[in-house]
């Protein structure tokens, strides 16, 4: 792997943070993560993240408002959205605020890697 990159990860579940930020540390990433789109957004004031991966569905702001509000003030970070509810208008609506990819729960580790490898490259 080339040089370690930094990964917010943003979802409240917490099982869900533990597992992708083990999957990323194990192939040498550093790896924040965040239980809400709140906290997300105040980490992104301090930290440059080189990826996000994000949680479609949050309590107090959602994944969409947070994509939106991650786009006004980054608009080149690749991001993925992260979710079990993901429909086609949640993709329509989240490909407009410039949505990378995405990942659907469960989800696989190596279809995460080689999606997280893919934008990392970009």
């Amino acid at each position: 792997m080339a040089e370690p990159k930094k990964i917010l990860v943003i979802d409240d579940e917490a099982d869900v943070r533990s597992v992708v930020q083990r999957i990323l540390r194990d192939v040498g990433h550093e790896v924040m993560c965040a239980d809400c789109g709140e906290t997300a957004l105040r980490m992104m004031e301090k930290d440059k993240v080189d990826l996000i991966i994000l949680d479609l569905r949050m309590p107090g702001i959602g994944g969409m408002e947070t994509l939106a509000s991650i786009r006004r003030n980054n608009t080149s970070v690749p991001v993925i959205l992260l979710s079990g509810y993901i429909t086609v208008a949640a993709l329509t609506d989240a490909a407009r605020l410039g949505l990378n990819d995405f990942l659907t729960k469960p989800f696989r580790m190596d279809e995460l890697l080689t999606k997280v490898n893919r934008l990392l490259k970009q």
